[in-house]
């Protein structure tokens, strides 16, 4: 079973009010966006750290956004094999 990783970021208080000030659009693509660059980092250094000589887990890792769980200040993504 995999471990579950959770991440704390400071300063998302004020990130949030100048988001929310950009109107719900803009800021819901913002918000996807940053998570998504989060996502990449741990999948590349998954990718990174990785003992396989085959490739074959690098090839199969992923980063993937889960809409069923994401709302319009929530974006979640899946990191995984």
């Amino acid at each position: 079973m995999a471990d579950k990783i959770t991440m704390q970021i400071d300063g998302l208080a004020a990130l949030d009010k100048k988001l929310r000030a950009m109107g719900p659009d803009i800021a819901a693509k913002a918000l996807r966006g940053g998570v998504l660059a989060a996502a990449k980092l741990i999948r590349d250094e998954a990718k990174a750290t990785n003992p396989d000589d085959t490739g074959r887990t690098d090839r199969a890792l992923y980063a993937k956004f889960i809409k069923e769980q994401s709302g319009p200040d929530r974006a979640v993504y899946k990191v995984g094999v």
